[in-house]
C-alpha cells in the first residue's frame, strides 16, 4: 500500500529522493549524484515529498478499475520476464541504478537507461 501512495502522491524525482533517503538511507551526496541535482536541491525535494505524502492527496485521479487492470498487466509481464511487454510500462527517461546498499562497491557506470535496456536487465 505504501508503494501505491508513493506512486500516486509524488513525482518521479520526489519518489527517487524519498526512497533513496528515507527507505534505503543514502546520504544526500549520493542522492545528488544519482539525481543530477545539488545536495541542497535534494534536501528541498525531500521536504516537498514529505509534505505531499502528509497532504494525503493524489497528484491525479485515476479510475480504480483502470489502475488495477494496468497494475495486473505490469506485474504479469514482470513475473513472466516479458522483455517485449515491459518497456511499454516504463517512461522514456527511465534509469536503473545498481549498487550495493553499503557503498562498498562502485555503481555500474551511470546506470542502465531506456525502457528496453531496463526491461532486459530484470530477472526472468
Amino acid at each position: 500500500m505504501a508503494a501505491l501512495l508513493l506512486l500516486e502522491r509524488l513525482t518521479p524525482l520526489e519518489r527517487a529522493v524519498f526512497v533513496l533517503r528515507d527507505v534505503i538511507g543514502f546520504g544526500f551526496a549520493d542522492i545528488a549524484a544519482t539525481a543530477g541535482r545539488s545536495e541542497a536541491a535534494c534536501r528541498q525535494i525531500l521536504v516537498g515529498a514529505c509534505r505531499h505524502m502528509a497532504a494525503g492527496r493524489a497528484r491525479f485521479e485515476a479510475d480504480r478499475r483502470e489502475r488495477d487492470a494496468l497494475a495486473d498487466r505490469f506485474f504479469d509481464a514482470f513475473r513472466r520476464g516479458d522483455v517485449y511487454g515491459l518497456p511499454g510500462f516504463l517512461t522514456a527517461d527511465v534509469r536503473m541504478m545498481i549498487a550495493d546498499s553499503g557503498g562498498n562497491a562502485p555503481l555500474w557506470g551511470n546506470g542502465i537507461f531506456a525502457p528496453g535496456n531496463v526491461a532486459r536487465f530484470w530477472p526472468r
